[in-house]
């Protein structure tokens, strides 16, 4: 298993105010890769570190925070972007170009700490999308590989096997698998045009089974349910589902 803080860079021309937003940064849990006193380091120190945040200053040397955006908005995945500004008229310009949040000048704790959730829960959105699709091209190419997975405010890495199935929870999807639960930023809906057919299969609305994980099946009589190997989880089939459920089964010779 492996853990992990998410990354930052701190970009302000102020030495003080720098330091200030780097110990709130490291007391919200984040992970301090940078510390850089102009617009043109930021850009320097996002393109070499690839931080998942970057707290920005509005008005710095060499290049103003607004350009450093506009520079920064052309990365195939640019950094949740928190504006530390004292001008507030600033923030709709920077929206356009996709800030996350901004927090005012004398900076207050608690707003900080809003910022830094807002952007660490878009973040942890596009990676957990990312995983999702790295999860089917994995299966469907049949090479090894590993799929990142967030848990909490954690971090893990599985191989597809190790995926026994997925519940879907409204918005959200948990991962069951050999290392226990794990929770996925997106809908079932979308997963299951995304894992291949078979070994995955939609057993129910709320149900994505890896058959290669079941140990036993029950389709007869009364609610029909699978048996999944995910601490021995009775995963319940739509009746609507059972033809389709059923032929992937005695395709792989479990039924």
């Amino acid at each position: 298993m492996m853990e992990s803080r998410l990354s930052c860079v701190v970009a302000d021309d102020e030495p003080a105010i720098r330091e200030r937003i780097a110990e709130l940064a490291i007391a919200n849990q984040l992970d301090v890769v940078a510390r850089v006193s102009n617009g043109r380091e930021a850009v320097s120190a996002v393109l070499k570190h690839r931080p998942a945040i970057l707290f920005l200053d509005i008005r710095m040397p060499a290049l103003n925070g607004i350009d450093a955006l506009r520079e920064l908005a052309t990365m195939s995945t640019p950094p949740a972007t928190i504006l530390v500004t004292a001008y507030s008229d600033h923030a709709l310009a920077a929206f356009e170009l996709a800030a996350i949040d901004y927090v005012l000048k004398p900076i207050d704790t608690e707003r900080f700490r809003i910022a830094v959730e807002r952007a660490s829960a878009n973040t942890l959105a596009h990676q957990s999308r990312a995983a999702i699709e790295q999860l089917g091209t994995v299966l469907r190419d049949g090479r090894p590989g590993l799929m990142t997975f967030r848990d909490g405010t954690r971090f893990l890495q599985l191989s597809p096997g190790q995926v026994h199935r997925f519940e879907g929870m409204d918005d959200y999807v948990e991962a069951h698998s050999d290392l226990g639960r794990h929770l996925l930023a997106c809908r079932l809906t979308h997963l299951e045009h995304v894992v291949p057919k078979p070994p995955f299969v939609r057993v129910h609305r709320s149900h994505i089974v890896n058959l290669d994980r079941v140990t036993s099946a029950d389709l007869g009589g009364g609610r029909p349910n699978l048996l999944s190997v995910s601490a021995d989880a009775k995963i319940p089939v739509a009746r609507a589902r059972l033809p389709e459920v059923r032929e992937a089964l005695r395709a792989r010779s479990l039924t």
